[in-house]
């Protein structure tokens, strides 16, 4: 995210969509490859049943921790997608100074991890989980108003992603799926 979004978009910008893909692919067989080499194989487990994963469907409080992470994952996807355009249009920047940014946006999300994990630990994952939730609303209303401002703009953009990164679906998933299915 910190390096790779930014990058993608300075690629896909000057050389084309196709360049970007391509190299994902060469990254991704460097990265299997990597694996191969250095990760010792170890023994899987047995598989679980399709049926056994799916009955956790029938208690109420996985599907909503579900729900929960299915819509997040949705917005901040939603999100991602047009934050290039975005700056472009609205803050007049160069695709070059929104590369820049992305990767400071990056940072910020390294940033959100580490005080999701500080809140969760101190306050607790309900607690953390709206308050992160409170600030990602905040700062999507306001960035719609700071729209014409860069200044603006790249404050909401970073309270938004420290935000989204913050309390990441993983954590959701711990407050309804562990403490309710065992």
């Amino acid at each position: 995210m910190v390096l790779g979004i930014p990058f993608g978009v300075l690629i896909g910008e000057y050389f084309g969509w196709r360049y970007v893909f391509a190299m994902i692919a060469v990254f991704s067989l460097i990265t299997a490859l990597a694996i191969y080499k250095f990760i010792p194989s170890s023994k899987g487990e047995q598989p679980v049943p399709l049926s056994n994963q799916l009955s956790i469907l029938k208690k109420r409080k996985p599907v909503i921790g579900l729900l929960i992470s299915l819509l997040w994952i949705t917005g901040y996807s939603a999100v991602y997608t047009y934050i290039s355009p975005f700056l472009q249009e609205n803050t007049g920047l160069s695709v070059s100074s929104v590369s820049f940014m992305l990767t400071v946006f990056g940072i910020s999300g390294v940033f959100g991890s580490y005080i999701g994990g500080y809140a969760t630990d101190k306050w607790g994952v309900p607690k953390t989980l709206f308050l992160s939730l409170i600030l990602h609303v905040f700062a999507l209303f306001a960035l719609t108003w700071a729209a014409g401002n860069f200044v603006g703009a790249a404050i909401m953009m970073l309270s938004l992603l420290t935000a989204i990164y913050a309390f990441r679906p993983e954590r959701s998933r711990d407050l309804f799926l562990e403490k309710h299915t065992r």
